[in-house]
């Protein structure tokens, strides 16, 4: 087969083929009788799509059954296999003296074709140390997603500074479904990468965008979840927000949170957590578990006794009470919230003073 591959697809497109030409995912080769040919070619997960190859004058018209559906790179693996299988059947040609073998059956064919490809020597992947080397400069960066009740993780990308002192200041959001889609993830996944993100996502710490989720049976909860955030603190590229002195360590400290009342400075209230020395707490749910963060030091850590999931939307959910509202709230508030006694608001003491009468 004489084709020139590159005049009808790209080089991406072609490339994917050459793969999974060399994996051995094109199912079946036959020619069909107008000589163009029919192949099947398998996506590596169970599914199978069918092709229909038209060749003539030179031209490659392949129509395919994925979503692409025209000259995809399952076409171009179709080809690519069928051309090597005629190389292979030309250097094993039998003398004309000896007679020829009888013809195989195309479904035949095609699975020795898988059996010879899959015999090949495939190069062994590189070695994939923990650490990052010297020449790998970008990083793969787990963020807490700011300003939600709940922990939520997002993937994002940054790279090491010209000094090599830090992060620089671009840190953009990264498809980390690449990684797990491609057989050979970039450089800068290490290995513990592999392991933590299907693990966010089957924790649903981490929406990967697919409508369809794991039952709640396999859910990670309380301390196996507790030890999924460790492991992001133990990478070193764990942040409260993207930026790049924003790193988050994890602290052994596990307070007792209750409720209070935080004052702003023109004196409206809010409801908010805070630990047995009065500090405000900024708290994160889990699943059996709640988590405090402490984005001025850095530190996240679990709480002693974790708190229900409703209570951290209510508080999270609670508006500022005017100074004139205080008294009212405070006579209509339960004693309790889910457990945690839940204090009044302050009322302000108002006094008033009589007018100064201005002397000329």
């Amino acid at each position: 087969m004489n084709l020139r591959l590159g005049s009808f697809f790209d080089a991406a497109t072609l490339q994917r083929g050459r793969d999974y030409a060399r994996r051995g995912l094109v199912v079946a080769v036959e020619p069909l009788s107008g000589g163009g040919l029919r192949g099947q070619v398998s996506n590596g997960r169970g599914q199978t799509y069918q092709q229909r190859i038209v060749l003539e004058r030179g031209i490659v018209d392949g129509t395919c059954s994925c979503p692409v559906g025209y000259n995809c790179k399952h076409v171009a693996a179709v080809l690519l296999t069928w051309a090597a299988r005629a190389d292979r059947q030309t250097d094993n040609a039998p003398d004309s003296t000896s007679g020829s073998p009888p013809a195989l059956a195309a479904p035949v064919q095609g699975w020795l074709a898988r059996v010879r490809d899959s015999a090949r020597r495939v190069e062994a992947p590189r070695p994939r140390p923990q650490d990052y080397p010297d020449a790998i400069k970008d990083r793969l960066l787990y963020v807490l997603i700011p300003n939600e009740p709940m922990v939520r993780v997002d993937i994002f990308k940054g790279r090491v500074n010209a000094a090599g002192t830090g992060l620089n200041k671009a840190i953009r959001r990264y498809d980390a479904l690449l990684a797990l889609r491609s057989a050979q993830p970039a450089g800068f996944i290490r290995p513990v990468d592999l392991e933590l993100l299907p693990a966010l996502a089957q924790a649903r710490l981490w929406e990967t965008r697919y409508g369809h989720g794991l039952p709640e049976l396999f859910r990670f909860r309380g301390a196996e979840a507790t030890a999924l955030i460790r492991r992001l603190c133990d990478t070193g590229r764990f942040f409260h927000d993207n930026a790049p002195d924003a790193h988050l360590a994890w602290s052994e400290t596990s307070p007792e949170a209750r409720l209070g009342w935080r004052m702003a400075s023109d004196g409206s209230q809010r409801l908010g957590f805070a630990d047995d020395t009065d500090c405000p707490l900024t708290l994160r749910g889990l699943e059996g578990a709640t988590l405090w963060v402490d984005t001025a030091q850095g530190l996240i850590g679990a709480l002693a006794e974790p708190v229900a999931t409703e209570v951290l939307r209510l508080v999270a959910a609670s508006p500022d009470v005017a100074p004139d509202q205080a008294a009212a709230l405070a006579h209509a508030l339960p004693d309790r919230l889910a457990g945690l006694a839940l204090p009044r608001p302050r009322v302000p003491r108002q006094t008033r003073r009589a007018a100064r009468r201005q002397v000329a």
